[in-house]
């Protein structure tokens, strides 16, 4: 049985890992693919901020060149830090000092791969004097070298005596970088997402699968409380059918009533258990009406008042002496939860018990009572009374009780919107007190 308990345990326990691992992944595939979508275009606007920065800062460049006769060292520093050029001048051809003083072997070597590139793709040649000697001519183009990525424009400026040659040259490496730093937060940040969404998953699923593993739990014991129930009925059955092949006269009879008391007693149960079925399956029928509760209390007091005389209990009834509005409800489901009380009270009290059912009524729910002062319920055990096949060991032994009558009555109540519960009876016994709603 331990066994068995605890392989469905594990087949939960693998279902709820299967469930957590399959929601993250799903939500985490959905996250992953937005983030690189939102990444993607964040990198392409960044590029192309990078770029019209880069026309912009070449078109004040050149136009400045172009309307100043001298260009000083100095004036190339500034213009080199603030836009983060790279810049190489030709004047008719031969290369200014500013490059070799201010640009490492590395600079000048990528330069003058820009400059082969203009002259060979794009057809500028700054080594070359211009076809026009009044206008400005340059290109803009990408390279890259040893994995950097760079923007050139290579132009020709007409001059007084001759022409300049002129390459700007800007890298992208701290664009590259920045991006870098941009993809690996958000590498963090969706893995980070990513374990959130596993942990919330887990406790989410955990939760969701919870009730089916305390139902399947439920239905277990439920089939395990009445395949015993069912077992005793239909083993007095066999045994008496036995008797009966080699019984003669009176024996026969007491037999066949033995049988026939036991097959009541099978039929009950199962009475009760497709009862419970149906309260499970969420099909029972309600046939709600106008009830006036004084008159329910009394019908059911009149039913029962020659049982609990031939028992030997007294049976007494106390209704409000103020008239008390009518109650939405089934009058026959609940008198069935009124019998089932009494019923329970009749069964478990001493001779010379007093039961007593009352009626009161507040601002907004109908109390109905039913007290006894026998044996009562010690506190553990007042909402165990209320489980399937439940039995207390002292009193709840009873051959013709299965412990279904409670659990019925609970389902009952609060298919109403109501609450039944118990209590203690001063000075001893129980009180089954049903509450409900003034609608």
């Amino acid at each position: 049985m331990k066994q068995n308990k605890d392989r469905k345990k594990n087949i939960y326990q693998k279902f709820h890992w299967k469930l957590t691992l399959f929601a993250t992944v799903v939500t985490g595939c959905i996250l992953v693919g937005a983030t690189l979508l939102c990444l993607s275009l964040s990198e392409r606007e960044l590029e192309r901020n990078q770029y019209i920065s880069f026309l912009n800062n070449v078109n004040t460049t050149l136009s400045h060149m172009e309307n100043q006769a001298v260009v000083s060292h100095q004036w190339l520093s500034r213009l080199e830090a603030s836009c983060q050029f790279m810049i190489q001048i030709y004047d008719n051809g031969t290369p200014l000092y500013y490059q070799q003083l201010h640009h490492s072997g590395g600079e000048l070597s990528v330069m003058e791969k820009a400059s082969a590139l203009a002259r060979e793709e794009h057809g500028m040649d700054i080594f070359a004097a211009p076809s026009s000697d009044k206008l400005l001519h340059h290109v803009e183009y990408a390279m890259e070298d040893a994995g950097v990525t760079y923007y050139a424009s290579a132009a020709t400026l007409p001059m007084e005596k001759g022409y300049l040659g002129i390459l700007l040259l800007h890298s992208t490496e701290n664009l590259q970088k920045d991006m870098q730093k941009q993809r690996l937060i958000f590498l963090l940040a969706d893995l980070g997402a990513v374990t959130v969404l596993f942990l919330f998953f887990w406790f989410f699923t955990g939760r969701l699968i919870r009730p089916l593993m305390e139902s399947r739990a439920r239905q277990t014991r439920f089939i395990s409380a009445a395949s015993h129930e069912l077992r005793a009925p239909l083993t007095v059955i066999m045994s008496a059918l036995s008797a009966l092949e080699t019984a003669s006269g009176n024996d026969r009879q007491r037999f066949i009533a033995m049988m026939q008391s036991e097959g009541k007693r099978m039929s009950r149960l199962i009475e009760d258990m497709l009862f419970l079925a149906g309260s499970d399956a969420r099909s029972w029928r309600f046939s709600m009406e106008e009830t006036e509760l004084d008159t329910l209390i009394l019908d059911v007091f009149e039913k029962y008042e020659t049982a609990a005389a031939k028992t030997k209990r007294q049976l007494t009834v106390r209704l409000p002496e103020q008239e008390l509005p009518p109650c939405l409800c089934d009058p026959q489901r609940i008198t069935q939860v009124l019998s089932i009380l009494i019923d329970n009270a009749l069964s478990y009290t001493p001779e010379d018990s007093r039961i007593t059912l009352s009626l009161s009524a507040s601002e907004h729910q109908f109390l109905l009572n039913v007290s006894d002062n026998g044996p009562g319920i010690p506190d553990e055990n007042k909402e165990k009374v209320f489980e399937r096949f439940y039995r207390a060991e002292d009193s709840r032994t009873g051959k013709e009780h299965f412990g279904l009558g409670l659990c019925i009555a609970r389902e009952i109540v609060e298919a109403h919107g109501g609450r039944i519960q118990v209590t203690d009876n001063v000075p001893q016994g129980a009180v089954f007190s049903i509450m409900l709603p003034d609608t």
